[in-house]
């Protein structure tokens, strides 16, 4: 399993306003954690139906980059490690540029901006 995975996660128990259900979600962890861990960490998705506004630390993915029935909006501030036991399947992986929106909205919603040399990926 590697950074960008687009995969359906049982996210079940749900606690207060965590994000519910079995959905899917982006791998966010990195390659050599997720080769020697019995977890990961993911950005749940949520699907959006018409036209979404882009939000700053939820950014809009098309169908055609998830691989998924529906557009979806990437929860960069709902950001969880679960178990891979929680991994029902895996769809794709993601390419760069789909990466590059998630990884602004990590930055973001962890206000990480200004410990980058460059400052926000492009």
């Amino acid at each position: 399993m590697v950074r960008g995975s687009v995969l359906w996660v049982a996210l079940d128990p749900a606690r207060g306003a965590e994000v519910p259900k079995t959905r899917p979600c982006i791998v966010v962890s990195r390659d050599v954690a997720n080769e020697v861990s019995r977890t990961v960490t993911v950005v749940p998705l949520s699907s959006v139906k018409g036209k979404a506004a882009e939000r700053l630390v939820q950014p809009l993915l098309s169908a055609l980059q998830t691989g998924l029935p529906k557009d979806s909006r990437a929860l960069c501030d709902q950001v969880r490690t679960v178990d891979k036991e929680r991994i029902r399947q895996v769809v794709r992986v993601l390419e760069s540029s789909a990466m590059q929106k998630i990884d602004r909205g990590l930055l973001l919603h962890f206000q990480l901006e200004g410990h980058l040399g460059s400052g926000l990926p492009q």
